[in-house]
């Protein structure tokens, strides 16, 4: 839908007498009545009666000229409740919030294992699937083993 003031065809600083009779005086040229052969004529003045109803409610006007609802009154998305920043508050946008908030940095800050822990774990690994394919017993459940644990002499496969 176009906008209530293009479609009155007033200014945006129009008084309500203004409107009222810009209103009147299209309602009389577009009323479906007076224009049976138009079939957009009830369009048309179905459109003049929403932007009449929005400009001539001041509630509404504000509404519309703030940006809070469409040409046809409904509400225009105005984001997420509880994301809207409210004054005066600080979001997550510092780091220092970030870390009051979770001290520690959180539980995914880990350091890199060192190579020669790779490398016992790789070994550690292999051995195990050697000896549960050699004819050892395997358990239905399969069990993580830490990268960072030194391979040990006997066997924990499972």
């Amino acid at each position: 839908m176009r906008d209530p003031y293009d479609v009155l065809g007033v200014p945006r600083s129009a008084e309500a007498a203004a409107i009222k009779s810009a209103y009147r005086r299209l309602a009389k040229k577009l009323h479906p009545d007076a224009n049976k052969n138009d079939p957009k004529a009830a369009q048309r003045f179905g459109e003049l009666n929403t932007a009449y109803e929005i400009l001539s409610d001041g509630s509404k006007r504000k509404a519309f000229d703030r940006g809070e609802i469409d040409a046809e009154g409904k509400p225009r998305f105005q984001g997420f409740e509880g994301f809207r920043q409210q004054p005066g508050a600080r979001g997550f946008g510092q780091a220092e919030d970030f870390e009051t908030t979770f001290p520690g940095g959180g539980a995914f800050r880990r350091e890199a294992p060192a190579r020669a822990d790779l490398a016992a774990s790789r070994t550690f690994s292999r051995a195990c699937s050697a000896e549960q394919g050699a004819g050892a017993p395997a358990s239905s459940s399969s069990r993580m083993i830490s990268a960072r644990r030194p391979a040990a002499a006997t066997s924990r496969c499972r």
